[in-house]
């Protein structure tokens, strides 16, 4: 199992996973990115709201690439990266 440990927004997060390394890095920083693109969106906003922001700029683009037609390849990774994450906050 890999372990990334990341900060985001002020807080210190460790994920572990059965993904690459490199995948773990791409997910991470992909997410930085979008957070990111959020707080230069609206600077003034407070860290939980540009992390809900984030969030959901993340949601549209998923949405879009679902009517765009890649639903089930899209959707069993989703499934699979929640099922980790859940996995791994109840190890943390």
């Amino acid at each position: 199992m890999h372990q990334l440990t990341l900060e985001i927004l002020g807080s210190r997060f460790t994920i572990k996973s059965d993904e690459n390394p490199e995948h773990l890095e791409a997910v991470a920083e992909y997410l930085k990115l979008r957070i990111e693109e959020a707080k230069t969106s609206y600077p003034s906003a407070d860290p939980f709201k540009v992390l809900i922001l984030a969030s959901l700029n993340i949601a549209d683009s998923y949405i879009k690439l679902q009517e765009a037609g890649g639903e089930g390849e899209i959707q069993q990774i989703t499934e699979h990266l929640i099922l980790k994450l859940d996995q791994n906050l109840e190890d943390n």
